[in-house]
């Protein structure tokens, strides 16, 4: 049977560890510095954290992983009214106030470790963002700036996106002086996992194509920085989900873990349906959306543990959401048919 071979790009074809991982743990606290006026540490966010939420699910959207990681920790705050009026200088004032001789440096450290400590409550619930606010409450739930993303008025979409892309290309994309960050960003900071050799042999035996959470033009710009855009037919992005979602009329998320991605990236490469997919992923969603892919195609799902700091335990992890197979490296495709 004709196979398809499909790659998410973090963590398997390129490592994010420099970039996106250390922008989750950066926006953290300095949205708790820059928005909120609190005493954050640098160290309040570490690799841990972010692996925690990976592994939670639900998450292939880092936005939703610093927001979930925000209302946990402001969740441990002691109640802080609403500002009086709106503004980001009001909403800094009324928290100041209402923490004047709190040990607010020991209540987000308290914070940040029950982000570790709900791991397992959280998949349970079914993971992502909304379960993460259910199990914490509403507590200071209107300190955490999330709404539609737009970084025009979601400050955790801002800053994130401010301290990823850099002062130049954040202007670029969204016509916006940044605020938080006027200097570089950290994608610039990406490397390649695959090897160009890989992707050659690959790309001669099958149809290949890119499936991700990124925002179309973020994964172009790291793809073709790395000199590893030219070997995909296809893309299917986050921009194509919000799409296909307003199409549909649907507020129901249809990125990864749900199929839609892989479905839409399969469809464009082998319209007829005829052709099995493999889909080679490093995260739960990953594994989840190839599982589901399944009702309407024959599909593998390829787990990759190459950026988790404890190799075994990804591997666990990722059999559990239904990893057909496992890999180490993503060169090891080439031995693996």
């Amino acid at each position: 049977m004709t196979r398809l071979l499909l790659f998410d790009i973090d963590g398997v074809l390129v490592d994010v560890r420099p970039s996106y991982h250390q922008v989750i743990r950066r926006t953290v606290p300095t949205y708790l510095r820059d928005v909120l006026g609190l005493p954050a540490d640098e160290t309040l966010i570490g690799d841990e954290h972010v692996a925690a939420m990976k592994r939670m699910g639900g998450f292939n959207n880092d936005w939703n992983s610093v927001a979930a990681m925000l209302y946990t920790i402001v969740a441990h705050l002691p109640p802080v009214p609403p500002p009086p009026r709106p503004g980001l200088e009001a909403l800094k004032e009324s928290v100041t106030r209402a923490l004047q001789g709190v040990d607010v440096r020991a209540r987000l450290q308290e914070g940040a470790r029950h982000i570790l400590e709900m791991e397992a409550r959280v998949r349970r619930a079914g993971g992502g963002l909304d379960s993460v606010r259910a199990l914490v409450g509403p507590r200071n739930a209107h300190l955490v700036l999330y709404g539609p993303w737009d970084p025009k008025t979601n400050p955790v979409m801002r800053i994130y996106q401010e301290l990823y892309l850099g002062a130049p290309l954040f202007t670029r994309v969204y016509g916006l002086e940044p605020r938080f960050n006027p200097g570089p960003g950290l994608i610039d900071a990406e490397v390649p996992i695959i090897s160009p050799r890989t992707l050659e042999t690959l790309a001669r035996r099958y149809p290949l194509g890119l499936v991700t959470g990124r925002p179309r033009l973020e994964a172009e710009y790291a793809l073709k920085r790395l000199n590893l855009w030219d070997y995909f037919r296809v893309l299917v992005s986050h921009d194509d989900v919000l799409e296909e979602m307003a199409r549909r009329g649907t507020r129901e998320f249809l990125g990864k873990p749900h199929p839609w991605p892989l479905e839409a990236a399969a469809r464009a490469l082998d319209p007829e349906g005829r052709a099995a997919v493999d889909f080679v992923g490093d995260t739960v969603d990953d594994m989840r959306a190839a599982v589901a892919l399944r009702a309407q195609r024959p599909t593998r799902a390829i787990g990759c543990t190459y950026v988790h700091a404890d190799p075994r335990a990804a591997a666990e992890h990722l059999r559990a959401a239904g990893a057909d197979i496992i890999i180490t490296h993503p060169d090891e495709l080439e031995d693996n048919d």
